[in-house]
């Protein structure tokens, strides 16, 4: 009763970007919060929820350590979806009493995936298996494969390459592709592993370069014409208007007229010389 409530409770919260919440309990009782699917009306009395990972990982013998883990990805046959499932064991001393989960949709990852992205780039997904879980162009063959198409069965040595060398990177990284012809960005998924690659190719990134230097180059060419611009109009006040006073005053006295104003309360030397 205490699951039930809590699911009612919390269940539009876990399935906001989630395929369906769950607790699961050692007494083969499941209760299930998922709006696309109805786990339940398909159960029989022969179901053993203890052939779900979900549940046979989160007893005692298979997780001592009572730690959260990841499920690799499995096909649902209710729901009928390819989906990981993050599951945390709850005891009350030392004894087993629930798990709580959550079901993440692989048709909901790859389409988070393949949408995010910059123009230009792309995005695709590999585990530490070498399976491709996501790819722009290739959903259709990765659902049929259920989350397990081997890179090696596509025969593209292109991406071989980006897999291969993403694989022989740690952590997160920017790499060149072995090919050259793309820096590859990848990052390490938390929970069911896997790397997250961007695939940023050279050309474009060239071409956003050069658009760059382009607009530096005119920015930096019309500031420098401003600041000629304005030294130069300093110069005609403060020094060529003065000296031409100067000069002015000279041809005056060189006539015999010595009627010269000349602005000799300026601090500098200009000031001085008048």
């Amino acid at each position: 009763v205490v699951g039930w409530i809590l699911l009612d409770q919390w269940g539009p919260l876990l399935t906001n970007r989630f395929f369906s919440g769950f607790i699961n309990m050692p007494e083969q009782l499941s209760l299930n919060f998922c709006p696309a699917a109805d786990w339940g009306h398909s159960a029989t009395r022969d179901t053993d929820i203890y052939t779900y990972e979900t549940v046979w990982r989160s007893t005692f013998e298979k997780n001592p350590a009572r730690a959260t883990f990841w499920t690799p990805v499995y096909f649902d046959e209710v729901a009928k979806e390819w989906m990981a499932s993050c599951v945390t064991p709850g005891d009350v001393g030392q004894r087993w009493v629930m798990s709580a989960g959550q079901d993440v949709a692989v048709a909901d990852l790859i389409r988070r995936t393949v949408g995010d992205r910059t123009t230009g780039t792309w995005n695709l997904i590999i585990d530490q298996q070498r399976n491709l879980i996501a790819h722009p162009k290739l959903s259709e063959r990765i659902a049929q494969a259920g989350g397990n198409l081997q890179i090696g069965q596509l025969h593209d040595p292109t991406l071989t390459a980006m897999v291969d060398t993403v694989l022989s990177t740690t952590g997160t990284a920017v790499v060149e592709s072995r090919d050259g012809s793309a820096f590859l960005g990848v990052t390490r998924i938390n929970g069911p592993g896997g790397d997250f690659i961007t695939v940023q190719p050279k050309a474009l990134l060239v071409s956003h370069a050069a658009a760059a230097a382009r607009t530096i180059l005119l920015l930096g060419t019309g500031s420098l014409i401003i600041e000629l611009l304005v030294v130069a109009f300093i110069l005609r006040r403060q020094i060529a208007e003065p000296i031409r006073s100067f000069v002015a005053a000279t041809d005056q006295v060189s006539r015999g007229d010595f009627a010269i104003r000349l602005d000799h309360r300026r601090e500098d030397e200009l000031g001085r010389l008048a």
